[in-house]
């Protein structure tokens, strides 16, 4: 299959790789760019844990700060997240499996209800973390360390990633790329777009989110299972 990767690099390059050893073809075109927010600093205060949604908080976050946290427990989202916090040298890491709500329950259960949390994450994102673990009595202070731009493709450069053999499918990781991908590819209805949630199948045209499937969890795993099933 022919599958177009939308997400930002670095994770669009080793995304391209698991499809090739999968056999299939990527077309990769990142439709927004991670950039570091400069100056991010641990704000002053004494936290007890890291909690992070997405690895791009640890790659975008700099040394100084890792310097100061990286002895705290932190908590990740997913695998991917948590090879990440390990990279950027946290030797105390768990993975909740991929899902907010369950990282929240991890947390809960692991530190006591008065702990203060220190959340790396990025400038747009759903509170959806740091509103679970409020109403559960934990402080949470949010250190944004990074923000996604826009990737804009003229005409010319548009068709030539998408010329030759036509698209089987589309692979889309967040609201914002679904949203940027309907003005990549304009307001057509016969194409497979595979989403890794409702959330991010939410952000497409009409048109487009008629034929979209949704991964069974929020994880790479999964949206690329979907891909094999279609294949087949």
């Amino acid at each position: 299959m022919r599958v177009l990767v939308t997400r930002p690099e670095p994770g669009a390059a080793k995304t391209a790789a698991r499809l090739h050893k999968m056999g299939h073809e990527a077309v990769v075109a990142p439709l927004s760019r991670v950039v570091a927010v400069e100056g991010a600093t641990k704000p002053v205060g004494a936290f007890d844990a890291v909690a992070v949604t997405s690895a791009n908080a640890l790659i975008s976050a700099s040394s100084p700060l890792l310097e100061v946290i990286r002895t705290l427990p932190c908590f990740a989202v997913g695998e991917r997240t948590a090879e990440a916090a390990k990279d950027a040298g946290f030797e105390d890491v768990g993975s909740a499996g991929g899902d907010v709500h369950d990282l929240a329950a991890m947390i809960t259960t692991r530190l006591s209800r008065d702990a203060e949390v220190l959340y790396l994450c990025g400038t747009r994102r759903r509170p959806v973390l740091e509103d679970a673990l409020r109403d559960a009595g934990f402080g949470v202070t949010p250190v944004e360390t990074y923000g996604i731009e826009p990737v804009r493709y003229g005409a010319a450069e548009r068709n030539k990633l998408i010329a030759g053999a036509p698209l089987d499918a589309m692979l889309v990781y967040s609201r914002f790329s679904a949203e940027l991908l309907s003005d990549f590819l304009g307001d057509r209805g016969d194409l497979r777009v595979l989403c890794m949630s409702r959330h991010v199948a939410d952000g497409l045209s009409h048109s487009l989110r008629k034929s979209a499937e949704i991964a069974s969890a929020p994880t790479e795993d999964s949206l690329l299972a979907l891909l094999s099933r279609a294949s087949r």
